[in-house]
């Protein structure tokens, strides 16, 4: 019963619909089962896991940045393997095995993590046209399984969207970020949303969906933050369209949160921090009458 998933999809006889047994196959399906059952992990790295499992820090995690370079240490192979129903896959997703094409495989050790990424597109500021880097969202989590000198096995142990073959690996690490270097907090921080959600395709992004700012740390941007997104144009006076909370930042880009929208969130919309909609300037004290 321990390899029945494996079985059921190693032996699967499509042209007559019957199960038909393939020793070479069952027991090398078993074999990397066992493995993938056995293995640990870290401490370290199950704190590290734990903390971007669920919720807010699951979405920031995956939501990923605008970066203008990324290190990347391998890709997921052209040939996906035969542990599925249906032959190479090009989707794959939370539990299935991964076959890494890795620069340096001998480095490598049962156990070792590596997170699998998407350079989703080039960001050019819809104001200035500048570009701003690739906006780089994180898909999966994937963990080594076997040691080989060419293609390396590894099972993903979280899945936050489908991966595909060609997709770029890094070794496994929490993002990190200069904040704590970042100017003294600015009381009139400005900007321009850049980018929108691109995890999934959509053509409307409002409240709950991603979106990318051209303000960061260097910036006296920092996660936590709220903003104000007000419109102008169109032949309407400036309207306010919602409000974002900022996920994390780079130097000079940052990832937020739609917390509120009252229309569709659009690439050029301003955001400035909420706190300067909500002053109120404090009344003059009171006067002694005459």
């Amino acid at each position: 019963m321990i390899c029945y998933g494996f079985l059921s999809r190693l032996c699967f006889n499509q042209k007559d619909n019957a199960m038909t047994i393939h020793p070479q196959k069952t027991l090398a399906g078993c074999a990397l089962f066992a493995i993938v059952a056995t293995i640990g992990l870290s401490p370290a790295w199950a704190d590290d896991l734990d903390s971007i499992r669920y919720g807010e820090a699951a979405r920031t995690y995956a939501a990923g940045s605008i970066q203008m370079s990324t290190p990347q240490d391998g890709v997921v192979n052209v040939i996906t393997g035969d542990n599925q129903t249906v032959g190479n896959r090009m989707r794959l997703g939370q539990n299935d095995v991964f076959y890494l094409k890795l620069k340096s495989p001998g480095e490598a050790a049962v156990g070792d993590l590596f997170t699998v990424y998407k350079r989703t597109r080039k960001v050019f500021h819809p104001a200035t046209g500048q570009y701003m880097g690739y906006l780089i969202t994180r898909l999966a989590i994937v963990q080594v399984v076997q040691v080989d000198s060419e293609l390396t096995p590894a099972r993903a142990i979280r899945a936050y969207g489908s991966s595909a073959p060609g997709d770029p690996v890094v070794r496994f690490s929490l993002p990190s970020s200069n904040e704590a270097a970042a100017v003294p907090d600015s009381d009139d921080i400005n900007g321009m949303v850049v980018d929108l959600q691109a995890d999934l395709q959509m053509t409307l992004v409002a409240q709950r969906n991603i979106v990318y700012l051209d303000r960061g740390w260097e910036d006296g941007l920092k996660a936590g933050d709220r903003m104000e997104l007000t419109r102008y144009g169109g032949g309407l006076p400036p309207r306010q369209v919602g409000e974002v909370k900022v996920l994390s930042t780079e130097g000079r880009s940052a990832t937020a949160l739609v917390t509120k929208s009252t229309s569709r969130i659009l690439k050029g919309d301003q955001f400035r921090s909420k706190h300067q909609a909500d002053f109120v300037p404090p009344a003059e004290p009171a006067r002694p009458s005459s």
